[in-house]
This record gives C-alpha cells, structure tokens and sequence, in this order.
C-alpha cells in the first residue's frame, strides 16, 4: 500500500501458527503441549530502501510501521 509519500511503500504480512504436540509412551500419553504464536511483519521501502520490523500485537502495528521506516535509511539502495 502507498502511504502519504508517493516514494514510500508498507506491506504488512499477518501470520498464525497453533502447534499441538503429544508424546506417547508405553501405549498412553504423557506429554501433551499445545502452542500459540501470532505476528505481524512491516515491510517499508522508501526511496529503494527497504526496512523491516515485526510485532506481536494488533496496537503496536503503528509504531512498528516507524520502526521499519527509520531502519529502511540504513538499507542499501536496491534496483
């Protein structure tokens, strides 16, 4: 999506991952986890620069969007 700056592009990517683990040992089980993992990723390229940033949280996208922007300065040019 373009921002405000015509020479500025976002991307934001959302991923979900449950993991569900169980050990059986002599035919009954013994462990059993089950795990929950959530993120966004931010990609900004601004003047061919491209930053990247990640967060946890729905309320932090906005601040990790400036994140990715102020490291997109340290970037190379790309083509």
């Amino acid at each position: 999506m373009h921002g405000p700056d015509s020479n500025k592009n976002h991307e934001l990517f959302y991923s979900s991952e449950i993991e569900n683990s169980l050990v059986f040992s002599e035919d009954s089980l013994k462990i059993r986890q089950l795990s929950e993992s959530a993120g966004y990723g931010i990609r900004v390229i601004d003047k061919k620069r491209v930053g990247f940033s990640y967060c946890t949280r729905e309320s932090e996208i906005k601040e990790t969007l400036k994140h990715a922007a102020s490291l997109a300065r340290f970037s190379p040019k790309s083509n």
